[in-house]
């Protein structure tokens, strides 16, 4: 009896990890296109605005670019 309840809660268990990261690869999928957005945006708008703006425009942009490069490189090396 201890047997299969011990195993009813690792499935459980199993069942709860898997839906996490069925949540967490749509999140960061989504922080993906909002990236994706923010990058096409700054580097669009870089060349309408004044150079105080551009400066602005520009750093968004590149640290939108970056955290859009760290996000695929962790993803890629999880295993699925």
């Amino acid at each position: 009896m201890r047997h299969y309840v011990s195993r009813k809660k690792d499935e459980e268990v199993m069942t709860a990890l898997s839906s996490y990261k069925e949540v967490v690869s749509s999140r960061a999928m989504n922080i993906v296109d909002v990236c994706v957005v923010q990058c096409f945006l700054s580097f669009f708008l870089y060349f309408q605005l004044h150079d105080i703006t551009r400066t602005l425009i520009a750093s968004l942009g590149t640290v939108a670019l970056l955290f859009l490069l760290f996000v695929i490189s962790f993803t890629k090396k999880q295993p699925s």
